[in-house]
């Protein structure tokens, strides 16, 4: 008898690679084929060379499906998304008030059992000028609060976390820590958070104080959160190549 292999698990794997990669890209593709996603979200990707070099080892790792929210020959967008997969994609009219276009890309993935996939950048304060961040994070709150029904990921850069907990020196305002407490209440949970409690993580470090924060997040809805089997943060300070740690989150397919 032929023995039973075991099934791996549904692994999306959510980066911020940092102004497109850039000559980082080869460390990049690197580590993507020690992790063997299933499915990725990137924020920070654009038109650069690096970014169409990751894009396709992705689709060598048998990635072949991607959308991106910036097109080749377009000026360079530091702030845009790609979401690539190994089933194939249908994009979602799901819209956010007052997001830039770059910064927000939902999909569906067409496996036997669909899920669905927001990949998100949120702007900094003052980051755009015409962009007011805390309205933006009420339309994820209400989105989230739409959708809660559905098996549904949000996840990317969300530049913002817990007073306290998601930061080693202060900087997150009541309004970001709303969020994550609307987010939550809203019975989305933090896929880090389901897996490893409350307990203090950074996702970035600010080069100048290196004081680390979290603010790199992916929301499972309610419906999707029992799925969740493992979640962890990658990151090799001396060596790694991006400024981000990459968020890696493991279901049962």
């Amino acid at each position: 008898m032929t023995p039973q292999l075991p099934t791996l698990p549904l692994r999306l794997v959510a980066w911020n690679i940092q102004q497109g990669g850039a000559d980082r890209a080869p460390a990049i593709a690197e580590r993507l084929t020690a992790w063997r996603p299933d499915l990725c979200i990137f924020s920070e990707f654009s038109t650069t060379d690096g970014s169409a070099a990751i894009r396709t080892h992705l689709a060598d790792l048998g990635l072949t499906y991607s959308l991106s929210t910036v097109q080749d020959g377009e000026p360079w967008q530091p702030y845009g998304l790609l979401i690539a997969s190994r089933w194939p994609l249908t994009p979602l009219a799901i819209s956010l008030d007052g997001m830039p276009p770059q910064c927000w890309l939902s999909v569906r993935v067409e496996r036997e059992t669909p899920l669905l996939l927001g990949g998100v950048y949120v702007p900094n304060r003052d980051e755009f000028e015409d962009v007011n961040k805390y309205a933006v994070l009420n339309t994820l709150v209400a989105l989230a609060n739409a959708r809660r029904d559905e098996p549904m990921i949000i996840a990317g850069d969300f530049n913002t976390g817990r007073i306290g907990l998601d930061e080693t020196s202060r900087y997150f305002d009541e309004r970001e820590d709303a969020f994550m407490r609307a987010m939550e209440h809203s019975d989305w949970a933090s896929a880090l958070r389901l897996v490893h409690g409350d307990t203090q993580h950074a996702s970035y470090w600010n080069p100048r104080s290196g004081n680390g924060f979290l603010i790199d997040h992916a929301f499972v809805a309610p419906t999707l959160a029992p799925q969740v089997t493992g979640c962890t943060l990658e990151h090799e300070p001396s060596v790694w190549p991006s400024d981000h740690a990459a968020l890696i989150v493991d279901l049962t397919r």
